[in-house]
């Protein structure tokens, strides 16, 4: 009977790569998994939107007043579920064409919420637009 001869360390090479292999799935899920959010709102200046993952890393984005048209309460479905959650609408400084920007999106916020941090976004943003016009 023929017996197939496995190197000395087939073992710990199948056990060394399954290892790595874990290793990086949770660096990635880690590093992709956002851990707070947070949304400034500057009237005259723009809109600073500050994301933090697992990791500690903290990642920002600006949105300048000039690019920012408004801030929406979007409704999706996504799997069997209802989501709402805020979107800001802007143009894009380069291409100037309209994008948008989902934001809060992984934390689930209740309708109550939602309404309270649209009506004081849209408070700064009119007193920003009064005042152009003035």
């Amino acid at each position: 009977m023929y017996q197939v001869q496995w190197d000395k360390d087939y073992e710990v090479k199948i056990l060394l790569s399954h290892l790595g292999v874990t290793i990086i799935a949770c660096l990635l899920i880690l590093k992709l998994e956002i851990r707070s959010e947070s949304l400034l709102v500057i009237p005259s200046v723009g809109i600073n939107v500050t994301y933090a993952n697992r990791l500690g890393q903290v990642y920002t984005e600006f949105y300048p007043r000039q690019l920012v048209m408004d801030l929406v309460i979007v409704e999706a479905i996504i799997m069997q579920k209802l989501a709402t959650y805020p979107v800001i609408l802007y143009h894009d400084s380069f291409t100037r064409e309209m994008k948008i920007k989902p934001l809060f999106m992984k934390c689930r916020l209740k309708m109550a919420e939602l309404k309270s941090i649209y009506q004081k976004v849209q408070k700064n943003l009119r007193f920003t637009s009064s005042e152009k016009k003035s």
